[in-house]
């Protein structure tokens, strides 16, 4: 990450906009602390600002934001 810098060190399904993944990610949650859930939830947020600014099609971020909203729920 030091050599090419965070942005284009993305490699979670955030970044790919996988929004199948992260749904599954919201899903698992429900184990864990809501305090953890929160976490990754606003971890996600960030994670796909940076992959937008990396040129994630507008689509697949679009579909990341609806995952994320919708708590995983299909």
């Amino acid at each position: 990450m030091l050599a090419v810098g965070p942005v284009d060190a993305l490699t979670v399904p955030v970044s790919r906009g996988d929004a199948g993944t992260v749904s599954a990610h919201l899903r698992a949650t429900a184990s864990l602390t809501a305090s953890e859930a929160a976490l990754y939830r606003a971890a996600s947020h960030h994670l796909l600002e940076l992959a937008v600014r990396r040129g994630l099609p507008a689509e697949r971020a679009d579909a990341v934001r609806s995952a994320l909203a919708s708590g995983g729920a299909l």
